[in-house]
């Protein structure tokens, strides 16, 4: 009897455990959302680092747009002229190309137009006797070529001409003048100025790495006037100045 009764306490006990285990289980949920709790955040990824992609060749080289110079020039022979002159001149044709004996120059063939000036004065037998006694003022046109090298900018592949070979031919209207004097009268008269020049362009070595800089230059030059009432003839000189 004794035995059917620990029997039946055991199984009160058991069923009310079993109860209790029912209501305290913990739920299932699907999401954290149902649960109540703030769904978890993912790591931000990173910016997308887009891939190089081919290098863009530069372009092709070529000669600078514009130039210039400025000079003193010397003549002597049937008259003896010392002056200054400023030269502008743009660039008509010519396309360099990459250079076999200098690496990273460009060097080919460069023809430019422009306009020049010139102020000096004039001795010869006008003078009678005195030094320089006459003013020359001049203008026209000047055509000058030959064979260029240079440096390319970086940037954009444009070369100015640091070293050439050239020849220059300048075509002037002149105005030739001497002061009247109370023993002497004055002269004026329009002259017909031709010069034909053969000289080089150069550029210290310090400036050749650079595509700025001053280029110096000399040439040898003749000069004739075939047109004019007082003062035609020819002279030889010699010219030296700046490019820029």
């Amino acid at each position: 009897m004794a035995a059917v009764k620990g029997l039946v306490l055991i199984s009160l006990v058991s069923s009310a455990a079993f109860a209790q285990g029912e209501e305290f289980s913990m739920p299932s949920f699907e999401s954290t959302a149902d649960a109540g709790l703030p769904a978890p955040s993912a790591p931000p990824l990173p910016d997308a680092v887009p891939l190089p992609g081919p290098a863009k060749p530069p372009p092709p080289p070529s000669w600078s747009r514009f130039g210039g110079s400025t000079s003193v020039l010397f003549t002597a022979l049937r008259e003896y002229y010392v002056g200054a002159e400023l030269a502008l001149l743009a660039t008509l044709t010519g396309t360099p190309s990459r250079s076999p004996s200098v690496p990273g120059e460009v060097e080919g063939f460069l023809l430019q137009l422009g306009a020049q000036g010139g102020y000096g004065r004039v001795g010869g037998p006008q003078c009678r006797g005195s030094v320089l006694c006459a003013t020359r003022i001049s203008g026209g046109l000047a055509l000058k070529g030959g064979w260029a090298r240079g440096l390319p900018s970086v940037r954009d592949s444009v070369a100015r001409a640091q070293t050439m070979y050239f020849g220059q031919l300048d075509v002037l209207l002149s105005n030739f003048d001497i002061e009247s004097a109370p023993l002497s009268p004055g002269l004026r008269t329009w002259e017909l100025l031709t010069r034909l020049r053969v000289g080089l362009h150069f550029t210290s070595d310090a400036s050749r790495v650079t595509f700025t800089g001053v280029t110096l230059f000399a040439a040898v030059l003749i000069e004739a006037i075939p047109v004019s009432l007082h003062t035609r003839g020819v002279s030889l000189g010699l010219c030296a100045g700046v490019g820029f």
